[in-house]
């Protein structure tokens, strides 16, 4: 009309322009995720990517906007294929390889395969967190801290990562540092489960700190 492209509401969140509370929009575009999803793992086999879809930014914008539980899985669910993305292919199948190790209870082949990867590509950061994953599995607490950090370092907004490091250091009872990480990764990811981890480690704390007064008295 009058000359002018009113591009429609997904076309401009698709290009990281703010559609606000715009519920249309969002569940438009949460159904074109689910089909995108749907078709992850063969895209992987052919050698394709999905990161030209949506980029990182508008995924956590998207994440931050749902209201349902269901839809805040679908925008995890696609973050986590993203994190997962590589640009060598052969190191991407390596990745889904030590995966499926995982799953079957093949923890140590599992180790190897997240060790090789992590020494052949430093910059893998899902190689990084899967590797911390392990670690925390098999009770290792500083590799599991270690390799979570290196995944942070690739990417910040790792809310798996964060996730695992609270974790680690709850069952450490490092109450402070779970808090510290727990809430690091609400932030990220307000729908994460993490939440009733990050209550119990609080109220752990404030009765410690109740206990530690009650003393000083």
């Amino acid at each position: 009309e009058n000359g002018w492209f009113a591009p429609s509401e997904e076309i401009r969140f698709m290009h990281a322009e703010d559609v606000g509370d715009n519920e249309e929009a969002i569940v438009e575009t949460i159904q074109k995720l689910k089909e995108i999803i749907s078709d992850c793992f063969l895209s992987v086999q052919g050698n394709g990517s999905i990161t030209g879809l949506y980029s990182l930014d508008d995924l956590f914008c998207l994440l931050n906007s749902v209201g349902k539980l269901e839809d805040a899985t679908t925008v995890q669910d696609m973050i986590k294929e993203v994190f997962k993305e590589f640009p060598d292919s052969s190191l991407r199948k390596q990745l889904d390889a030590g995966i499926s190790e995982l799953i079957e209870g093949k923890t140590k082949q599992a180790l190897e395969t997240f060790s090789d990867i992590v020494a052949t590509e430093p910059s893998y950061g899902e190689a990084w967190n899967k590797k911390a994953t392990v670690h925390y599995m098999l009770g290792e607490r500083e590799a599991a801290i270690e390799a979570s950090n290196k995944a942070l370092e690739t990417d910040p907004r790792n809310f798996q990562a964060l996730a695992g490091i609270g974790l680690v250091e709850m069952d450490a009872l490092n109450d402070k540092e779970a808090i510290t990480a727990f809430q690091q990764c609400l932030e990220l990811n307000p729908w994460s489960m993490v939440s009733a981890r990050l209550s119990i480690c609080m109220n752990r704390r404030a009765r410690s700190s109740s206990k530690a007064d009650s003393v000083d008295e």
